[in-house]
């Protein structure tokens, strides 16, 4: 053997790269963009439906939020319509009162027949009875 390999039977021991058309190199190119392209549209399509359902969660927490302080500000509305209410028939109650009062005019009149009458002057059946036995005991004494 002379120093030169002899290639085996079957192709030996280096392959040759397949010869490749210079549209199939472009080809192979153009899938390999149009796949990787294809991979970032998913990735973002991803994204956005991760994005989308953190929104509508958020979106539900902050319904649940407002529907709570609407049942509360509903709430105090109901109590303040009932208290508002309350106040009404007091007022209403407190003027059927003062037309009811006595006006000043015949407090007036009220007042010139206590002065007249003197009211401060009267005695008391115990002090009419004391005066009655002090009347009786004098004249007894005198005679």
């Amino acid at each position: 053997m002379n120093g030169e390999m002899i290639p085996p039977a079957q192709g030996g021991f280096f392959k040759k790269a397949p010869v490749q058309d210079p549209m199939t190199g472009d080809i192979m190119n153009q899938v390999r963009d149009i796949s990787r392209r294809l991979r970032i549209v998913e990735e973002r399509y991803s994204n956005l439906r991760k994005n989308i359902q953190v929104n509508e969660q958020n979106m539900l927490t902050d319904q649940r939020k407002v529907n709570a302080d609407l049942k509360a500000v509903t709430s105090e509305i109901t109590e303040m319509k009932r208290a508002f209410m309350e106040i009404k028939e007091e007022m209403r109650l407190l003027v059927s009162e003062v037309r009811e009062a006595v006006k000043k005019e015949e407090l007036k009149v009220l007042e010139k027949y206590v002065n007249l009458w003197e009211p401060l002057n009267f005695v008391t059946h115990a002090e009419v009875g004391k005066l009655i036995d002090l009347h009786l005991e004098k004249r007894e004494k005198n005679g």
